[in-house]
């Protein structure tokens, strides 16, 4: 008994916390960013379940940033919550704010959501040259979610940013990193070596892009990839 009247005793602070959240996020866009931001950021590490309206009211900030900060912060979003956050982030796409279309893209790869494929791959010639990472953010998406349904948009597509300097090679890399993935041609490696003796900035990006699980041993053939690179010998603060 003892056990349970603790557990009631947990469960009726976390109503109050959960109800004075929602009482001042009514009112959030009043606040300074450094209140507001205290506000979510500590209630999303609370371990509380907000519904979904009240999720809703959330992704209705003004403040994008707040947005953001939620998604990336909260991890209780049940499957009715997926459901809904990925058609919240198709009608996003075009968003005005940049950075926050990238971000949601990037949020979409982290809970494996169901975004519109061709309006993301769209998003690669819509904005091209933007320098909030929205191109990035889609070829994220891409990589991670290889449809080979849409497999000659996908090369369509990987094909234009590799072959227009428009794009920024960290862009190019990434859609060579995938159209060799998909096809194993040699033809995209000797391009990407080509992007590393040209900018040692490049090194660090793909050196962070082989770190994530995707690219680990397990999936990914790492060792002949680097091989066919010649860059085993590597040698700085980040190596291989």
């Amino acid at each position: 008994m003892k056990k349970q009247q603790n557990k009631e005793g947990i469960d009726i602070v976390k109503e109050v916390k959960r109800d004075d959240f929602i009482h001042k996020i009514k009112e959030i866009d009043d606040l300074s960013w450094k209140e507001a931001y205290d506000i979510v950021h500590e209630f999303c590490y609370l371990d509380i379940k907000l519904d979904l309206n009240e999720i809703k009211q959330i992704l209705c900030f003004k403040d994008k940033d707040l947005v953001d900060l939620f998604l990336r912060e909260y991890i209780l979003f049940d499957k009715d919550d997926r459901v809904y956050l990925e058609l919240f982030i198709n009608d996003n796409l075009e968003h005005e704010n940049t950075e926050f279309v990238s971000d949601l893209l990037y949020f979409a790869c982290d809970l494996s959501l169901n975004i519109d494929y061709l309006r993301v791959m769209s998003l690669i010639d819509s904005h091209v040259q933007d320098e909030n990472y929205v191109v990035l953010g889609a070829l994220n998406y891409i990589s991670t979610n290889v449809k080979y349904y849409y497999i000659n948009e996908i090369f369509s597509t990987m094909r234009k940013v590799i072959n227009s300097e428009k794009y920024y090679q960290s862009e190019q890399i990434l859609a060579s990193v995938i159209l060799y993935r998909i096809s194993n041609k040699t033809e995209y490696l000797i391009f990407i070596k080509e992007l590393l003796l040209a900018d040692e900035g490049n090194i660090l990006f793909l050196t962070n892009l082989l770190k994530e699980e995707a690219y680990q041993e397990e999936y990914f053939n790492i060792k002949v990839f680097k091989e066919h690179l010649s860059m085993l010998n590597y040698n700085s603060n980040n190596q291989w």
